[in-house]
């Protein structure tokens, strides 16, 4: 059985009193609209990294840098280049795929 973690942020609002409940040593966030969480928690000392990851490149950015921010060391590090490379691979791929097709498929994303 799953064991539920306690839930203390939305994407645009977050329980301070229950972030701070939880003594982190790092908040990770994501996106400008969370820029008032991060100067609240700022205020209360907490360390943030806030990522606004804008590409598919800035997205393995993010995924590289969380182990260095932590210092969990060279393989935390490795395994994130492990799982980026693998990810940019796989893109690549999917670009060389669709330049292959004859039809170009139009897509539509939506956070």
């Amino acid at each position: 059985m799953r064991k539920e973690k306690p839930r203390v942020s939305a994407f645009v609002g977050a329980g301070i009193p229950k972030i701070l409940a939880r003594k982190p040593d790092l908040v990770l966030t994501f996106s400008d609209l969370q820029a008032d969480i991060v100067a609240e928690l700022i205020r209360h000392g907490v360390a943030v990294h806030a990522f606004n990851q804008r590409s598919v490149a800035g997205i393995f950015a993010v995924i590289r840098t969380p182990g260095a921010l932590v210092g969990a060391g060279a393989k935390a590090e490795t395994k994130a280049e492990t799982l980026a490379g693998r990810l940019e691979e796989r893109v690549a791929a999917a670009r060389a795929r669709r330049r292959a097709l004859s039809i170009k498929p139009r897509l539509y994303f939506e956070e």
